[in-house]
């Protein structure tokens, strides 16, 4: 072999093992990152089992319990209840004749328990008018908004698509979350419809099919719902904040009545919470 032919062959030789040991050192390399990576999943076990040891140990505590029911108050939450039990607490009440309250009279509770049926009655009659008005504001709505993508039109062919915006504010418009329409407040929705007949008037739409006769009568139905739900929320606020003050004594008799009771027939007051009217299964 000749020289040349030697080293060539050394050269190769030298080469290739140079290649065998760049790979053998990447797959150490490689080898020990996947070693980290396992090493990191089993802590990120041990973590997570550390975590939940605290849960485990409540539901190890837990274990056996069962959710009881409640039972059910001597005292009623529902108001139509509260009243039914009321009027026949009074009438044992003023039988017994005997001074039970230092602070409270049969004829004081009994007056008490008529102003809060009629409050809850007044209440209860407000609740249906009230359901009739937003219904009916909200057909009316639905008319203003067509409405408005009619007059919007009616400007845009007037004034040109480009400039129509300029005119808007013009017919009660305000942009809102980038379109424009008549406000979703009442009392700004009122003045924006005053606006709109004002605009029509002014730009010569008034003889269009969404033109002053149009919105003159969309805005004096919505005038007269408006005034109406105002004075049914009023109503209704009222009588809401006397049911609750009445409640509130009607309740607090009734639970010194309890007691006083329980005190009195220590050993028959389940029986005689009956005959008062406390019948706990009839709410």
């Amino acid at each position: 072999m000749s020289f040349q032919t030697y080293m060539y062959v050394s050269f190769i030789y030298v080469r290739s093992l140079g290649s065998y040991i760049y790979g053998a050192y990447g797959y150490i390399i490689n080898f020990k990152r996947r070693l980290a990576d396992v090493k990191t999943v089993f802590l990120i076990y041990e973590v997570c089992i550390e975590s939940y040891k605290p849960y485990q140990n409540y539901l190890a505590m837990t274990e056996g319990t069962k959710t009881k029911k409640q039972p059910h108050s001597t005292i009623p939450e529902k108001e139509a209840d509260v009243i039914s039990v009321s009027y026949s607490v009074a009438g044992m009440w003023a039988k017994k004749g005997a001074n039970w309250l230092a602070w409270a009279t049969p004829q004081e509770f009994l007056e008490a328990v008529g102003v809060f049926e009629s409050s809850y009655d007044i209440r209860s009659n407000t609740k249906g008018k009230r359901a009739t008005i937003t219904k009916g504001l909200a057909y009316i709505n639905i008319e203003i908004d067509t409405g408005v993508n009619y007059v919007k039109g009616y400007i845009a062919e007037k004034f040109s698509a480009k400039d129509a915006s300029s005119y808007y504010s013009h017919f009660g418009m305000v942009k809102v979350s980038g379109s424009y329409r008549i406000p979703r407040d009442q009392n700004k929705r009122e003045r924006s419809l005053k606006q709109m007949i004002s605009g029509i008037e002014q730009y010569e739409l008034s003889d269009r099919k969404y033109g002053k006769a149009y919105w003159e009568d969309v805005h004096s139905r919505f005038e007269t719902i408006r005034k109406s739900a105002i004075a049914i929320d009023s109503i209704s606020a009222e009588h809401v904040n006397i049911k609750a003050q009445k409640k509130a004594y009607i309740c607090k008799v009734l639970n010194s009545l309890v007691y006083i009771i329980k005190g009195n027939y220590p050993d028959s007051w389940k029986d005689e919470l009956r005959v008062w009217g406390f019948q706990k299964e009839k709410y």
